[in-house]
Order: C-alpha cells, then structure tokens, then sequence
C-alpha cells in the first residue's frame, strides 16, 4: 500500500509535506480532526508504518473528486466550436491560489493535476495563462474578486 499511495500523491501533485497537510481527517467515533506530520507520511509511503485506512479513504475521495473535475471540463471542452479555446489561470504559488474566495488551499496541487491532464488531453481546445497577481490587481481596481472576473482577466492576456 505504501508505493499506491506514494503514486496516488504524486498523480494529485502533492509533495509529502502538502499532503501532510491537506490531510486533515475527522474522526467518525470521536469528532476531532487528526492531522498528520510529513514524517509520519513519509513513514507511511516507505512502508515502515501501516497506512491508516482512513488516510487511503481521504486521497481516494481526492482523485475522485479530480476524476469528476475532469469529466466536467471533458464535457465542455468537447464541446466548444472547432478553433475555440477555454483559458484557465495557472496559479503557480498557493497563496496566489488560495486569494480567491471559496477556494479551498488544499485543492491547490489537485486542481494542477487537472488542468495538466486537460492540457495532455485537449491541447488545440485549452489555453493557460500565468497568474500575476500585481497585474491582476490592476486591473480588477475597485470591483470584486470573483471567479469570473479572474477568468474576464486571463481572456485579456497571451498565453
């Protein structure tokens, strides 16, 4: 099990110390929120622990959800007119990332894991365009942070 979830990480583009992290899991019997130490994740992909199940349930739920992301963006991709392309905003640093309302910081890496497997798959119907977040102040001004306007920004810019 260790060297299926050392693979599962890397596929959602966690390095050990993120998917510490991003893997805070509550526990059914007691409520509380068990954390984990990038060693004892470490520990686990090496196989000198046992991995929790629970810890396979939580990456397991995590490529589930990137696998309906996928079929989500697969739909519409497919759908877009022929020379038509869907910009996305690459967001190189979380904090970058996590400056969005409702964005949850630890789907930073998966959401990575998505787009790329879009770009592989769809090259001719994406485009990407690096988040710069000086230039995206500028030119939002005064309106609301939002989704669509970080997505009106990226239709302004050159891949």
């Amino acid at each position: 099990m260790s060297l299926e979830l050392e693979m599962k990480r890397r596929l959602l583009q966690f390095n050990p110390p993120e998917a510490a992290a991003a893997a805070k899991i509550r526990r059914a019997d007691t409520g509380e929120i068990r954390s984990y130490t990038e060693q004892a994740w470490r520990r686990y992909e090496q196989g000198i622990r046992v991995t929790p199940p629970e810890i396979m349930t939580w990456i397991d739920s995590v490529l589930a959800w990137r696998d309906e992301m996928i079929d989500i963006w697969t739909t519409r991709l497919t759908s877009l007119p022929c020379n038509e392309r869907h910009q996305f905003i690459w967001y190189e640093l979380a904090k970058d990332w996590a400056s969005l309302p409702d964005n949850d910081p630890s789907l930073w890496r998966p959401y990575q894991s998505v787009y790329l497997e879009l770009m592989l798959r769809y090259p001719d119907k994406v485009k990407f365009v690096r988040y710069s977040d000086s230039d995206y102040r500028s030119w939002l001004g005064r309106r609301k942070d939002t989704d669509s306007m970080r997505f009106e920004w990226a239709c302004t810019k050159e891949a």
